[in-house]
């Protein structure tokens, strides 16, 4: 028998608002104990122990091991530039050339300037010759002669002079001819004092600084000549022309830039918490995504850098690339392997959170049995963990929702 009642709703009790509810859970209840008897549809594995190389996983990307945007040392008109963007560059091969017009004139002249300071030096060190002694020689006895007739002269106006037979200055100009024929004989004299004697010390250094001057003016413009051609420092890469030919480009202006990718590098982040697991020149794997081939690499660099924010600290990798198919930029997985780790292998999907941290349900039974445990490693969909006995069952599927000590069906049982 139903039996209708009207409550108006604005005299009904807060706790008889939930009234329904209570009622539709009541009729629930049946069907939650007949599934609580005979228990939750689950599947399980047999845990059991094993040995597993522990990987830490990054993602990295592929950068070059050496770049550059190649310039000359001085600057000029480009000529010919030997190579288009992805062309390859020995080591030393030629990258382009300038306009050696000047510069070729320019050691001409150097090298004859060279040419006259020796010269000069050769004669300086030979002295002087006999011809020039001879002729100095003759030129001293002019003097010597030319001095006895003007001092003559000088008696004979001295003596007019004193007869008042010729005025003052008659006699001072006499006097000034006998200091100028003194001075050239004294001059004459010196010289061929000199030739004799050879070079004093003072002039074969000025003249040996010269010759060291003219030997390094020549050397700067064949250095010069020889910057017309520029070489590359390494095997690499053409990636780009800056400039073209019949362009005039400054000194140390950019040509053209370069890289060099084998080997190259891969450049990733490990967490600073990993960070003194691994060490430097370990092997590691790199997985270029692109390919998907997997690569052995070296751990060539740990930079000592630990970012603020996010906690990571920079690495890097060297790989072979011998036919330079791997492209810098292109992103890549890092794979590096720990040492060997022994534990319990179980799914990756038996374990839970809890509020007390990771767990796994072991079936002991027909119920299950909440154990905590330490996760030691994983790779894949496998995980290594300890705390819980080997060989036991674990549940692999259907563990959410359950509670220590349900009863459950075990489907792969």
């Amino acid at each position: 028998m139903l039996v209708k009642i009207q409550v108006s709703h604005a005299i009904l009790p807060k706790q008889m608002k939930i009234l329904p509810l209570l009622l539709f859970l009541s009729f629930l209840w049946p069907i939650n104990s007949s599934i609580a008897q005979e228990g939750l549809w689950v599947e399980s594995v047999v845990a059991s122990q094993t040995t597993m190389v522990p990987f830490i996983q990054a993602n990295g990307t592929l950068v070059p091991i050496w770049k550059a945007d190649l310039a000359g040392t001085h600057g000029g008109r480009i000529a010919k530039i030997y190579g288009s963007p992805g062309d390859t560059l020995a080591s030393g091969s030629v990258a382009w050339v300038f306009d050696d017009g000047d510069f070729a004139l320019s050691l001409k002249a150097s090298e004859k300037a060279l040419a006259v300071v020796k010269l000069q030096w050769e004669e300086l060190k030979a002295g002087a010759r006999e011809e020039e002694i001879e002729r100095l020689s003759a030129l001293k006895r002019q003097a010597e002669a030319f001095l006895s007739q003007i001092q003559n002269e000088r008696k004979r106006v001295e003596k007019l002079f004193v007869q008042e037979v010729i005025p003052s200055a008659q006699r001072e100009d006499i006097g000034f001819k006998e200091q100028m024929a003194e001075s050239q004989l004294a001059a004459t004299r010196s010289a061929l004092k000199a030739a004799k004697a050879g070079p004093t010390q003072h002039q074969l250094a000025v003249v040996a600084a010269q010759v060291e001057q003219a030997k390094a003016a020549l050397n700067q413009a064949k250095k010069l000549l020889d910057d017309c051609v520029v070489k590359t420092p390494r095997q690499c890469k053409i990636v780009s022309r800056i400039r073209d030919e019949g362009e005039i480009v400054s000194p140390a202006e950019p040509v053209l830039k370069l890289v060099a990718i084998n080997p190259i590098k891969v450049r990733f982040y490990v967490s600073d918490s990993d960070i003194q697991k691994i060490n430097f020149g370990q092997s590691l794997w790199v997985k270029v995504t692109a390919t998907g081939e997997s690569i052995q690499a070296t751990l060539s660099a740990i930079i000592p850098q630990c970012d603020e924010v996010n906690r990571r600290v920079p690495c890097e990798a060297l790989l072979q690339n011998l036919y330079e198919k791997i492209i810098p930029g292109q992103p890549a997985e890092i794979s590096i392997p720990l040492p060997f780790k022994t534990g319990i292998a179980v799914p990756s999907t038996a374990i839970i959170d809890t509020t007390k941290g990771r767990a796994v349900f072991v079936v002991e039974n027909g119920h299950v049995r909440l154990f905590p445990i330490t996760e030691l490693a994983k790779q894949e969909n496998i995980s290594l963990i300890e705390g819980i006995p080997p060989n036991c069952r674990v549940i692999s599927r259907g563990a959410m929702g359950l509670q220590d000590g349900a009863a459950v069906n075990d489907s792969r049982k």
